[in-house]
């Protein structure tokens, strides 16, 4: 059951990072919180900031600056066949080496995902969920380190989230674009 769990967590991630249609990617993203804390077994009154992070707070922003915006991505830098191909090498690749390693079968492929949407998707909003993903791989690494760590770097994504789509609508009222290259004609 775990490994089908583990292949539909994998699919959801690679859906938010390749779709273009960004209602669908904050509801795909909304869907993936839950399926990532029940998966390791998190849903628990501790796990309560990342679940309110993940499964509500995030989504809910991506959800409300599209509405705000355009339903559309950006043009990104890699797109198609390329990019979804990239994105299936590193997730497997991810794989393999958390099972060399001993990690948690997961921890790997999602950072490998999480990064790979930060560097080859330029939508702002694509950015925010590709950071969401990484707000759950965080929170796998430092389980181990205590609830207070995990609920500071919650508070941290939370706060970069919000300034990340602050600038996004600012831009998108500036420019009528939501790309990471047309950051620089923002000035604050």
């Amino acid at each position: 059951m775990t490994v089908y769990l583990d292949i539909l967590l994998l699919l959801l991630i690679i859906a938010i990072i390749e779709l273009s249609d960004l209602t669908l990617v904050s509801l795909i993203l909304s869907v993936q919180g839950l399926l990532f804390l029940y998966e390791f077994g998190m849903l628990k009154v501790e796990t309560l900031p990342l679940f309110v992070f993940s499964v509500v707070i995030s989504p809910f922003l991506i959800y409300y600056l599209t509405k705000r915006t355009k339903k559309d991505e950006e043009e990104p830098l890699i797109s198609g066949f390329l990019s979804v191909s990239l994105l299936l090498i590193l997730v497997v690749a991810g794989y393999v080496l958390s099972n060399i390693f001993n990690l948690s079968n997961l921890i790997l492929p999602l950072a490998f995902a999480g990064v790979y949407g930060l560097i080859a998707k330029t939508d702002l909003r694509k950015t925010a969920a590709s950071l969401s993903i990484l707000a759950c791989v965080a929170h796998l690494f430092t389980t181990s380190l205590g609830f207070e760590i995990d609920l500071v770097l919650i508070f941290l994504f939370s706060i970069l989230l919000l300034i990340l789509l602050y600038m996004a609508d600012k831009l998108f009222a500036a420019k009528r674009s939501l790309s990471t290259r047309d950051l620089k004609e923002l000035r604050f």
